[in-house]
C-alpha cells in the first residue's frame, strides 16, 4: 500500500494538536481545583477577618515608621527634617500615644487573626504575630523609661540596637497577617495568569500557519481505490520548519512477462 508524504504530514499535525489539547486541559483543570480549594479557605465571612488583620498591622506599622530612621516618634523624625526641636512633653505624650495606639492595634489584630484561623491558614499566623508583637512594644516602653530617667544616659547604640529589633518585629507582624490572607497565593496566581496571557499572544504572533494540500499530479499516478487526503489547514506552535516539494509516490517496477512490456517488445 502507497502513502504519500501529505498524508503522513497531517496525521501527525493532528496527533500534536489532540496530545497538546488534552494536555492543556488537563492542566487548566487542576489549576482551576487548586485555586478553588485556597479561595474556599478564605471565602464567604472569613472576608472581614483576613483583610481586618492585615489593615491593623499596617497601622501598626505606620505608628513606628520612624524607627527606620532610627528616631523614637513622628515628632522627632519631623524635626530633624525640618530642623526644629520638640519640647520634652511633646515627646513624651507622644510616646504613650505610639504605646496606647501599639497595644490597641495588636490587640485586634490578634483577635482577626485568632477568629476562623481554621478555615483559612491556621494558628500559625497567630503565633508568629504574638512573637513579632513584643519586639514592638518594646519601643515605646523603652523610649518613656528614657523620658522617666529609669535608665542611665542614653545612647546610641543602644537606641540602634532598639530600632532594630522594633523593625524585625513589624515585619513578622505584617507577614503573619499577610500569610493569614494567602497574600502569597494570590500573588502566585496573579503571576501565573499574566505568564499564560503572554505565552499565548507570543505563540499567536509567532505561530506557523502551514497548507498541506493535495498534489493533482500524484492523484493521477496513484492506483485506482486509493484514498485521497482532503486539504488540511492547521496552525502548530512556533518551531522551526522546512518545506518540502510536493512528491510523487515511487511505483514498483512492472515484472516480467507483463502485458505492458510484451507490448513494449511486440
Amino acid at each position: 500500500m502507497d502513502f504519500r508524504l501529505a498524508d503522513i504530514e497531517a496525521n501527525l499535525s493532528k496527533a500534536a494538536e489532540i496530545k497538546e489539547l488534552s494536555e492543556e486541559g488537563a492542566t487548566d483543570q487542576q489549576g482551576a481545583i487548586e485555586e478553588l480549594s485556597w479561595k474556599s479557605e478564605v471565602g464567604g465571612g472569613e472576608e472581614f477577618g483576613r483583610w481586618s488583620a492585615l489593615l491593623t498591622s499596617m497601622l501598626c506599622a505606620l505608628v513606628h515608621l520612624p524607627a527606620l530612621a532610627l528616631e523614637s516618634c513622628w515628632p522627632s523624625l519631623l524635626g530633624q527634617i525640618f530642623s526644629f526641636n520638640v519640647a520634652p512633653p511633646v515627646l513624651v505624650t507622644s510616646h504613650w500615644v505610639a504605646l496606647g495606639a501599639t497595644l490597641i492595634f495588636i490587640s485586634f489584630n490578634f483577635g482577626f487573626l485568632a477568629a476562623g484561623a481554621k478555615q483559612r491558614r491556621g494558628l500559625l499566623p497567630l503565633v508568629l504575630a504574638i512573637a513579632g508583637s513584643w519586639l514592638v512594644v518594646l519601643n515605646p516602653i523603652y523610649y518613656l523609661a528614657e523620658d522617666y530617667h529609669y535608665t542611665s544616659d542614653p545612647g546610641h547604640e543602644r537606641d540602634f540596637i532598639v530600632g532594630m529589633l522594633t523593625i524585625v518585629g513589624l515585619v513578622m507582624l505584617v507577614g503573619a497577617s499577610s500569610w493569614n490572607a494567602s497574600l502569597d497565593k494570590m500573588i502566585l496566581e496573579m503571576w501565573g495568569q499574566h505568564g499564560q496571557t503572554r505565552s499565548s499572544l507570543v505563540g499567536g504572533a509567532l505561530g506557523a500557519h502551514v497548507l498541506v494540500a493535495n498534489d493533482s499530479e500524484s492523484d493521477d499516478n496513484a492506483p485506482m481505490g486509493a484514498n485521497s487526503s482532503p486539504t488540511v489547514d492547521t496552525v502548530h506552535p512556533p518551531v522551526t520548519m522546512q518545506e518540502y516539494a510536493p512528491m510523487t509516490p515511487r511505483t514498483a517496477p512492472d515484472p516480467p512477462g507483463s502485458p505492458k512490456l510484451a507490448g513494449k517488445d511486440a
